[in-house]
């Protein structure tokens, strides 16, 4: 019964080269999904984990400050409502 294997393994390993070339088309369509978050069985499941790892991704870069760029400080105040030496010292911090 080997014979009966080969046909079956052939198409298994042709499925999977579907797929594999499926999820490359599918992560050229997202870039800025993690790859190694894009997962699936079909097409559908493919791109439903690629808009999910997008959007994660998308998350994440909006709560992370860039590197060497400190927080700024919120005014506790509205402008006018600040000294005149309170005012000169946030116009010059708007400058830096």
């Amino acid at each position: 019964m080997p014979g009966a294997r080969e046909p079956a393994r052939a198409e298994t390993v042709e499925q999977e080269a579907t797929l594999a070339a499926l999820r490359a088309l599918v992560l050229r369509a997202y870039p800025s999904a993690p790859p190694e978050l894009v997962t699936g069985d079909t097409l559908a499941a493919l791109v439903a984990s690629a808009e999910r790892a997008e959007q994660l991704a998308r998350r994440i870069a909006a709560q992370t400050l860039p590197a060497g760029q400190p927080p700024r400080d919120p005014l506790p105040l509205p402008v006018e409502q600040l000294s005149p030496s309170a005012k000169i010292a946030h116009g010059l911090r708007l400058r830096r």
